[in-house]
């Protein structure tokens, strides 16, 4: 199957398949800016690209341009001949610039001008033109930069010479660029995809760089990685038939529009997914910034990985005024109270005790249990355990208060829940929940949801195991139990439930909520998963915090896998 239209129905599943697939830069930003210029290159850089895709070949006193052509008479206004002119020749010439952007009097850049312009985490695929008679000179290049060796990946249409730079140069990735049916009817090219990774293979690169036509499907790119390859392609302009091959396999799209490109898989992929996410316990900072910092966390967990790029539609469901009458507002230091306020990461957590605490938690957890609850879910000591919830768990207890006249606190803050994702009920939904909004997710979610599709509930500091939390979910959702008479993951989750759980997190006491709540109809249940919290403050940790949670990989994994699948 030839990849050149999409379905409108697929465009979604194209656009946030899990693989990622990075879109580089045809030379550079080259529909608005002279193509393997500086201007070109760096305008690439300035919006957001993450690769960019230049040529080069050798001067004849032995120095690297960046030039596509053998000749200058396509982006200069004189013609010469690379490999015959010295660079100080070609630096003499001006680029064309056809309305196209450039810095006045710009001149054809050296490979070594564009290095020394990369940043920080941005990788630069240098494609090879000329003959062996570049490779040393190539070498002596590379080895003197100080990029990253993820930072450089090569590209070349002569196996020959891929093959030695290869030997001299391991440390970076190399791909076979591959014409294919580029210039010949693909009917007329007998092809074997399974052959020609094989043969990838032998010669020891890292993949192929192929045209982008006929012979490139999901097959052939299948069989690449089979063996371990990767493939790219090239060049894409038209939306349809890049978002084909994203959901194809493709590791890699080189287009003229990457940016742009990009701005429309984002966009696709968010008006397609949201994330509902419900506060903890305790009074808050006024919503606009509570809601602020929690994708800052969000966003601080993705930055670095492959999920940075990715944006998405995120609703805070904010209940504090329901149950505090002021929200916190600033002191005259500038901070908010009870440590509210976002701190980043300081990369020097060191987290002590915790495979110690893991054994004790589960010890205690079991004998507690023993202790306060029975198989039916009453409560023993029901005196003392109500005395502990009013005194520790304020919101808990004025959330299940039952009220004579009017809407309960339960409702009020349920219906927000209700209202927020009918909101959303054409997308794909993830609901978070912090402490006491794991709590309200469940109860929402089990009661007053149960015909809504919720993709994924993830639940973060969650007090659900507790004995008294079980009991008082069990007393609201007494028609919700399977066979064993246990509690059940709410019919609404229609794929995965995660929890997660520091294990000196005092308040999500019982870490394993798989043994507490049974699959629903669709296979559902609670798969734990223990992470470190790093959130401090002035030196203090807080392994509750919600930041320290959102920020952690083991939720960035589960978060860019919800928004890419």
């Amino acid at each position: 199957m030839y990849i050149k239209q999409i379905p409108p129905f697929l465009k979604i599943y194209a656009a946030t398949a899990i693989k990622h697939m990075i879109l580089i830069a045809h030379r550079g930003e080259s529909t608005d800016a002279v193509e393997n210029s500086l201007s070109s290159i760096t305008l690439a850089w300035e919006r957001g690209v993450k690769a960019v895709e230049v040529d080069v070949r050798l001067t004849s006193d032995d120095q690297i341009v960046v030039i596509h052509d053998a000749h200058t008479g396509r982006v200069t206004n004189q013609r010469k001949v690379v490999r015959k002119s010295t660079l100080h020749e070609l630096k003499a010439l001006k680029l064309k610039l056809n309305d196209k952007k450039a810095e006045e009097n710009e001149s054809i850049p050296t490979l070594a001008e564009v290095l020394q312009r990369v940043p920080n985490g941005r990788k630069l695929i240098i494609e090879v033109k000329s003959d062996k008679r570049i490779i040393p000179y190539l070498v002596d290049l590379l080895q003197a930069s100080t990029l990253e060796n993820n930072q450089i990946e090569i590209i070349c249409f002569d196996k020959g010479v891929l093959a030695k730079l290869k030997t001299a140069l391991p440390m970076y990735r190399m791909y076979w660029l591959l014409d294919l049916d580029y210039r010949w009817p693909h009917w007329l090219l007998p092809i074997r995809p399974k052959q020609l990774a094989r043969k990838v293979k032998r010669m020891g690169l890292d993949g192929v760089d192929v045209w982008a036509g006929k012979i490139l499907n999901k097959k052939f790119v299948e069989e690449f990685k089979k063996v371990g390859l990767a493939v790219y392609a090239w060049t894409v302009n038209d939306l349809d038939q890049a978002l084909g091959l994203k959901a194809a396999g493709l590791d890699g799209l080189t287009t003229d529009k990457a940016a742009w490109m990009g701005a429309e898989f984002s966009d696709i992929q968010k008006s397609k997914t949201a994330i509902v996410a419900i506060h903890g316990l305790g009074n808050k900072p006024p919503k606009e910034q509570l809601e602020k910092w929690w994708i800052q966390a969000i966003k601080e967990g993705f930055a670095g990985t492959e999920n940075e790029d990715l944006d998405f539609e995120f609703k805070l469901i904010y209940w504090a005024d329901l149950v505090y009458q002021k929200p916190l507002r600033l002191e005259e230091t500038g901070e908010f109270k009870l440590h509210e306020d976002y701190q980043p990461s300081t990369g020097k957590h060191q987290p002590e005790g915790h495979s110690t605490q893991l054994k004790v938690m589960t010890f205690i957890k079991d004998q507690v249990g023993k202790i306060f609850l029975n198989d039916d879910y009453s409560l023993n000591y029901k005196g003392l355990t109500d005395t502990i919830m009013k005194r520790y768990f304020r919101d808990f207890d004025v959330y299940f208060a039952h009220q004579e006249s009017g809407f309960s606190k339960r409702e009020l803050i349920m219906q927000r829940v209700i209202d927020t994702i009918t909101t959303y009920s054409n997308r794909k939904i993830m609901v978070i929940g912090h402490s006491m909004g794991s709590i309200i997710a469940y109860d929402t979610l089990n009661n007053r949801l149960r015909d809504h599709s919720i993709d994924t509930f993830c639940t973060l500091g969650s007090p659900l195991g507790l004995p008294i939390v079980l009991n008082k979910i069990a007393l609201e959702n007494n028609k919700y139990y399977d066979k064993e008479n246990r509690l059940k993951t709410p019919e609404t989750v229609k794929k995965e439930w995660h929890n997660l759980k520091d294990t000196l997190d005092k308040v999500a006491f019982n870490y394993n909520l798989a043994d507490d709540f049974s699959a629903n109809v669709h296979g559902v249940k609670p798969v734990d998963h223990i992470v470190i919290n790093d959130y401090e403050k002035d030196g203090e940790a807080n392994p509750h915090k919600s930041y320290g949670y959102l920020r952690t990989k083991e939720f960035s994994r589960l978060l860019g896998g919800f928004l890419r699948n």
